[in-house]
C-alpha cells in the first residue's frame, strides 16, 4: 500500500526527519504491524498442522449425507462438469494478463529509469 503512495524503495534506512517521506511513517508503521500479524497466523498455521499430524489418533465416525428438502429435478450439465469452470479459469487468466503481456511484447524499451532521491544525484 505504501509503494502506491509513492514510498521509495532499496533504501538503508527510512529518516522520516526528512518533510519528502515523513507522512508516510504511520502507513510505514501499519505494514509492519501488518507483517507482524501475517507472520504470527503463518507461525500459528504450522502450529495447527504440526499438532495434527503427531497428535493422537482418532476413530472416524461413519459420514451421513444431508439430504435435500426438495430433490432437484434435474442438474444442469454445465455445473456437474469441470468443462465450464475450466473455461472460465482460462478465460478469467487471459482476460487479466493478456493486456500486460501484449504491451511488454509491443513495446521496444520494457525497462523503467530509475528515480533518484536524496541530495546526491
Amino acid at each position: 500500500y505504501v509503494g502506491i503512495l509513492g514510498m521509495p524503495r532499496r533504501m538503508a534506512f527510512y529518516d522520516y526527519a526528512n518533510p519528502a517521506i515523513a507522512p508516510q511513517a504511520f502507513s510505514v508503521t501499519m505494514s509492519a504491524i501488518g507483517g507482524f500479524i501475517l507472520l504470527l497466523s503463518g507461525v500459528l498455521f504450522l502450529l495447527v498442522l504440526i499438532r495434527g499430524q503427531f497428535g493422537a489418533r482418532d476413530e472416524a465416525a461413519a459420514y451421513r449425507f444431508a439430504v435435500p428438502l426438495h430433490m432437484p429435478a434435474r442438474i444442469p450439465v454445465a455445473l456437474n462438469s469441470f468443462g465450464l469452470w475450466l473455461a472460465l479459469m482460462v478465460g478469467l487468466t487471459v482476460v487479466n494478463y493478456g493486456f500486460p503481456i501484449a504491451q511488454l511484447m509491443a513495446l521496444s524499451e520494457t525497462n523503467v529509469p530509475a528515480v533518484y532521491v536524496g541530495v546526491g544525484r
